[in-house]
């Protein structure tokens, strides 16, 4: 999955009111990403219908208001953390970069392991 770069210099947009113009529009779209699609990936129904929850080798995007927009990682679920309740709460995860340790409500489900 490829996002849009979304940063651009005023060297690849003519003219300052233009780069301006772009940043916002960057912005704008990004915000409406997040707010629009990103909330559909979460599903709001668990006390309505039982769902399967994170599993070992789900592909998942990190969400991080921290990092700039369309750079937040893609990452493989490597391990899971069950809570007291015996219900998934945090999960390890890799990048290409590294390896984290994350809340659930901090990752979006973006494939489901079919194995």
């Amino acid at each position: 999955m490829v996002f849009p770069p979304g940063n651009f210099d005023e060297e690849t947009v003519i003219g300052r009111r233009r780069w301006k113009q772009a940043q916002i529009l960057a912005t704008h779209f990004w915000n409406r990403w997040i707010e629009e699609y990103l909330t559909t990936l979460h599903v709001r129904q668990r006390w309505l219908k039982s769902q399967r929850s994170v599993r070992v080798g789900d592909l998942v995007l990190v969400s991080d208001k921290r990092i700039p927009r369309g750079l937040w990682p893609i990452a493989l679920i490597t391990r899971v953390f069950p809570g007291p309740d015996g219900k998934i709460r945090t999960v390890e995860l890799k990048t290409k970069d590294s390896v984290y340790v994350r809340p659930i409500v901090k990752i979006c489900l973006l494939e489901e392991n079919e194995s």
